[in-house]
């Protein structure tokens, strides 16, 4: 008996376009959305680690208009069969799967696997991504994953770490990439006015805004300010001027492009009427998104991003109830519109 040893099993098929999204929970099922009903329209298949995960995604699809079927593993074999039939025949264009689908399944159909779930462990992820990429598969196959964790961080760094022992360079955005982002709307006990007053005071942040040590306005010319800010949480120190977009009482946009650590910084504040029962509200859309200039900076701020960015959010409302008094009702998180 001859016995065969490859030195590439278990590793990634590197002919495989492999792209690494870092975003927060909350992000993932409009992203997922935005990724199924834009672009080509190949067969997909959705990934996540546990079947109420898997449930819920389809789910969620077919109630946005997407023929979506399910297999997990709590399911009896006669029900998994009829699932797989559908996406098969084409009945269906996505098929939501927890590892149950990641063995065994002929899928050359399949152009594109979405993790949407990063797998635990980097051998789920080798039978993940090879779903696609088989003999007969479409030629411009790809992957997507979804990294919301830094534990997810590091599974992505020994994957890339198992893949580096070939000459050939992995299609993909490496998820240590520079650029970050966060989107929140909630509503409000606070009128459009007042949440635009605070947002909108450049000059006081010093005061209330967690990691900002100095904010002066420098001039302004009609509904544009600008202003330099300082901003401090290791591992980023940054000094910089922003252009400041004032529309009252709708919009707040702060943008920089010429930070020694950033190509670019935007925050951007979106306010709207709330409940017409409790005049004295309203919605907010918060949007932030930076890119660094170095990949290390970014990957270490990219373990704690989220937390900065959620206590800065909440320093504004706090500031309102500083300065307005008690809000009219709880703050409530709303679903992003897509």
């Amino acid at each position: 008996m001859e016995r065969v040893v490859s030195p590439l099993l278990h590793r990634p098929l590197l002919h495989i376009r492999q792209h690494f999204m870092r975003l927060t929970r909350s992000l993932k099922p409009a992203s997922l959305l935005q990724l199924v009903k834009g672009g080509r329209k190949e067969p997909l298949l959705v990934f996540s680690n546990r079947n109420p995960t898997c449930k819920w995604l389809a789910m969620f699809l077919r109630e946005n208009g997407i023929a979506c079927s399910n297999i997990s593993g709590d399911m009896n074999h006669a029900l998994r069969i009829e699932q797989w039939g559908q996406f098969v025949r084409g009945e269906s264009r996505v098929l939501s799967a927890t590892d149950v689908g990641s063995r065994g399944l002929n899928t050359i159909q399949v152009g594109h696997v979405v993790n949407y779930d990063f797998p635990l462990y980097p051998a789920d992820y080798i039978h993940r991504v090879g779903r696609v990429g088989r003999l007969g598969s479409p030629a411009s196959c790809q992957v997507t994953n979804f990294v919301a964790s830094p534990r997810e961080i590091e599974l992505v760094q020994q994957i890339e770490v198992g893949a580096a022992g070939s000459r050939r360079q992995l299609h993909m955005q490496r998820l240590v990439d520079r650029e970050r982002r966060y989107r929140a709307r909630q509503l409000l006990g606070y009128s459009d006015e007042q949440m635009y007053a605070v947002v909108a005071d450049v000059a006081h942040y010093q005061d209330f805004l967690p990691f900002c040590t100095r904010s002066v306005v420098l001039g302004a010319d009609g509904p544009v300010m600008r202003a330099n800010l300082e901003i401090g949480f290791a591992p980023v120190l940054e000094n910089y001027t922003s252009r400041v977009t004032l529309l009252r009482p709708r919009l707040v946009r702060a943008q920089c492009s010429d930070g020694r650590l950033f190509h670019y910084l935007e925050t951007r504040w979106k306010f709207a009427p709330g409940l017409p029962s409790a005049p004295r509200s309203c919605i907010v859309d918060f949007h932030v998104e930076f890119r660094f200039k170095s990949l290390i900076h970014s990957h270490l701020a990219g373990l704690f991003f989220d937390r900065v960015v959620t206590q800065m959010e909440g320093a504004f409302v706090r500031e309102a109830g500083r300065r307005f008094g008690p809000p009219t009702l709880p703050s409530h998180p709303l679903a992003l519109a897509t």
